[in-house]
C-alpha cells in the first residue's frame, strides 16, 4: 500500500512546514486566448516556474480572470475589481509564502496589485 505522501506529493509539499518545498509561490496568471496583450504569458509563466524551482520554492500556477478591453461589456473597470477580489481570495485561501502577479495592462496590473495588497 502506498503512503499518502507518494500518492499526493504536491499536497504533501504544500502542507509540510519544515521542508524546502513548503515555500510555495503562486503565479497568478491572467493569460487567455482572447486577450492579445497577454499572449506571451503562457511561455513567461513556464519561465517563472523554472526560476521559482531554482530558488528552492514550489511554484503553483493559478489562473485569474482575463480582461479583454475590446470584448468585455459594459466596461473592464467593473471586472478589475473582480480580479482584485479573486487575487485576494486566492492568496488568502492557500498556504503561500509569496506571489508572482502576471498582469500586463492598465486593468490587470492594478487589479492584481490591489488584491495582493488586501490579502
Amino acid at each position: 500500500m502506498r503512503s499518502a505522501i507518494t500518492r499526493a506529493p504536491r499536497r504533501w509539499a504544500i502542507r509540510a512546514p519544515t521542508t524546502t518545498a513548503s515555500r510555495s509561490s503562486p503565479i497568478i496568471n491572467t493569460w487567455s486566448d482572447i486577450n492579445a496583450c497577454h499572449a506571451h504569458f503562457r511561455q513567461r509563466a513556464e519561465e517563472v516556474k523554472r526560476g521559482v524551482l531554482q530558488a528552492g520554492g514550489f511554484p503553483l500556477e493559478m489562473p485569474a480572470i482575463a480582461l479583454a478591453e475590446v470584448f468585455q461589456k459594459p466596461t473592464t473597470m467593473l471586472y478589475r475589481n473582480l480580479l482584485a477580489m479573486e487575487t485576494e481570495e486566492l492568496l488568502r485561501s492557500y498556504p503561500v509564502d509569496g506571489a508572482v502577479l502576471m498582469g500586463g495592462c492598465d486593468k490587470t496590473t492594478p487589479g492584481a496589485a490591489d488584491g495582493r495588497a488586501s490579502a
